[in-house]
């Protein structure tokens, strides 16, 4: 089953469907970067995602750091 969100961006709705396996954790992140009730600027849009990549490069370079040293 899926649940449904819907994000305006430029004026321009896109609703995509989150598996309920992972939606309240998607769900919140979105609200952190995205305003759900009204629109958001590409800039928004830019942002979030340099916020994201930024935060999945530095859990990556843990990950990467925790495995090394089990090596050793």
């Amino acid at each position: 089953m899926t649940r449904k969100i819907t994000l305006r961006i430029n004026r321009i709705n896109f609703t995509v469907n989150l598996e309920d396996r992972s939606a309240d954790f998607i769900e919140s992140k979105i609200r952190e970067d995205f305003l759900l009730e009204s629109d958001n600027d590409v800039k928004v849009l830019l942002s979030a995602y340099l916020k994201r990549t930024e935060e999945l490069f530095e859990l990556d370079t843990k990950l990467r750091d925790t495995l090394d040293s089990l090596k050793e």
